[in-house]
């Protein structure tokens, strides 16, 4: 600025108006330098809670696909068993028609066999959609972690622009 003064004398402006014009420049420039860093803070800041609420949205579809998984294993399972009970009526039916008493020997070995497998399918799909479901709940655990850091990374925007201000005033 000391080198702009000069200049503004020689072309008529007075020393002191000069002075003056220099003096508010190294104002602004400082004020400039001044504020910068907290913008920069500040925006980014705003980024990280804007990412920390997208996060936090994605935990929460996250938790209801895991609701979800639970519900379709269930009516899966529930389906099947009553498949099952089906098929173990038209093997008495089937016994009954052919005179065999269903409730001892072969006829009753069929229909346990056939209980005992529809009741191990049925559980095997409670497993799936258990298993289906914990890992929604693992993605959703991650991303409330990735919020919670992204609320803490917005506080430390702030607070480096604060810093880098203050360190700018001391320059």
């Amino acid at each position: 600025m000391a080198a702009a003064v000069p200049l503004m004398t020689s072309i008529g402006v007075g020393a002191s108006t000069a002075g003056t014009i220099a003096s508010v420049a190294g104002t602004l420039g400082t004020i400039g330098g001044f504020l910068s860093p907290i913008m920069s803070g500040l925006q980014a800041s705003s980024q990280a809670k804007s990412d920390a609420a997208i996060q936090e949205r994605n935990a929460e579809i996250e938790r209801r696909n895991a609701d979800q998984a639970k519900r379709s294993a269930a009516t899966a399972a529930d389906e099947t068993r009553a498949d099952t009970r089906r098929k173990v009526g038209s093997i008495k039916t089937a016994f009954g028609k052919a005179g065999v008493v269903s409730t001892a020997g072969s006829a009753l070995l069929a229909q346990e066999e056939q209980a005992y497998e529809g009741e191990l399918e049925a559980q095997k799909i409670l497993f799936e959609g258990a298993s289906t479901a914990a890992g929604y709940m693992n993605s959703s655990s991650i991303e409330k972690l990735r919020a919670k850091q992204s609320k803490s990374t917005a506080k430390s925007a702030v607070y480096k622009g604060i810093l880098g201000a203050g360190s700018s005033l001391l320059k």
